[in-house]
């Protein structure tokens, strides 16, 4: 698994990741948008793991699921749908990858369209074939998921003397995050994929504005 991150700031929210596809064979696919929104761009999103069944992008699910269903008041309603939505959907489902865990973080407003900006994250996970999705909010000023080594050495680096979250314009301290989770990436467990590192993509970032 990639690695994703969420922050909220004093003038914009952002979402980054640096998201691979990396199917059975090992062939890799780093070129592609990690980042999607919902609700007229009211809320933000970046998803990494399982990107795809089949030919099927997970975030297109989403966004389909989110626009048909009824108007959400509450963020936390959202997520609680959208949590729901997967966990039924891939239960159905037959899942052929090599990571099939996902791992989801949303940046929006409390009412959607008003209120604090909050930061959530939904998680699934796969065992046996079957898969459980939990959310959470996040109350961390660094919404973070993926590679455990790249979570364990971004952590680590958070404070001083390399101090990943210095001041700096937002997207900059988004890519310098994703940037230290690359270098210190983990490879993936399932063969024949024991070189290729989960973490490697080309960095995106989205972003919200809280004004």
């Amino acid at each position: 698994m990639s690695i994703a991150i969420a922050i909220i700031g004093n003038k914009c929210g952002i979402v980054a990741s640096d998201s691979r596809e990396v199917d059975n064979g090992g062939n890799i696919n780093d070129n592609f948008d990690k980042t999607f929104s919902l609700l007229d761009e009211n809320v933000i999103a970046v998803q990494i793991g399982l990107l795809k069944n089949g030919l099927t992008k997970i975030s297109d699910l989403i966004i389909n699921w989110v626009t048909n269903a009824q108007p959400f008041r509450l963020l936390s309603d959202l997520v609680k749908f959208i949590n729901d939505q997967l966990e039924a959907y891939l239960n159905i489902q037959t899942i052929n990858a090599p990571d099939k865990n996902i791992s989801i973080l949303i940046v929006g407003r409390t009412n959607i369209a008003t209120g604090a900006f909050k930061k959530w994250g939904i998680d699934v996970v796969e065992t046996n074939g079957v898969f459980s999705a939990s959310n959470h909010q996040i109350y961390e000023s660094l919404g973070l998921a993926g590679d455990d080594s790249s979570v364990k050495s971004i952590n680590s680096r958070r404070k001083q003397p390399y101090n990943l979250m210095k001041a700096a314009p937002l997207k900059t301290i988004a890519e310098r995050i994703i940037d230290c989770g690359i270098d210190h990436s983990g490879n993936y467990t399932a063969r024949p994929l024991q070189h290729i590192p989960t973490c490697g993509g080309i960095p995106m970032t989205q972003t919200i504005d809280l004004n």
